[in-house]
């Protein structure tokens, strides 16, 4: 059985009514109940955390566009081998397309 502290907390009425109805519904002790939701809170803003490091990140260092053109390219070949099943989440969303070469780098390529 896991360790647990013990704490003596104030609640306000309407909380405590809806920890009672918790309670109630799930035969759980208050205990249990308020444990599920601190619990609960905890995966929620740990999950929030996670996201704002990775826009963070994402937003330092985006995708290429040949970056963008490859997961393209690999989502549409597992579609399209999905059936059906998968039309509705297929990628559809244009990307941003790599930019032209102008001047003397376009000279050079061309």
């Amino acid at each position: 059985m896991p360790k647990v502290a013990k704490v003596t907390v104030s609640l306000p009425p309407a909380i405590l009514d809806f920890v009672e109805r918790r309670r109630a519904e799930t035969g759980g002790t208050r205990s249990a109940v308020v444990a599920e939701m601190l619990a609960q809170v905890k995966q929620e803003r740990e999950l929030a955390e996670r996201e704002a490091r990775y826009r963070e990140a994402y937003a330092r260092q985006p995708e290429t566009p040949e970056e963008a053109a490859f997961l393209d390219a690999a989502a549409a070949e597992l579609f399209a081998n999905a059936g059906d099943e998968w039309a509705d989440v297929a990628p559809k969303r244009p990307r941003p397309q790599a930019k032209r070469a102008t001047g003397r780098a376009a000279r050079a390529a061309g």
